[in-house]
């Protein structure tokens, strides 16, 4: 993802001493996310995964944002879940495989 390094603009207070320019910076960051045609985006701190998620829900994305602890939860809790949604067409949701025969 092209400028994945760089921040979403949260930062704590600075979303709220800088606004527009906190606005900026996440809208700059939906688009880099965008371009990437994902379905589900991985992210490690949660004042990230609420601002970049709230930019995609204002924009009209729809793009399932999710914190790397969420999906290590999941998959600790056994082998039947998987996450539905790492190619075209998927839900970007974590659920239980569905297993065939008894």
């Amino acid at each position: 993802m092209e400028k994945l390094e760089e921040c979403c603009g949260f930062g704590g207070t600075f979303s709220v001493k800088y606004g527009d320019i906190s606005g900026a910076i996440v809208r700059d960051k939906v688009a880099c996310v965008q371009a990437t045609g994902a379905d589900l985006l991985v992210v490690n701190d949660g004042g990230c995964a609420m601002n970049i998620a709230g930019a995609l829900n204002r924009a009209g994305v729809k793009l399932r944002v999710m914190h790397i602890a969420e999906i290590l939860d999941r998959r600790w809790k056994g082998p039947g879940f998987r996450l539905q949604g790492s190619g075209p067409g998927g839900t970007g949701r974590v659920e239980p495989e569905r297993r065939s025969g008894p």
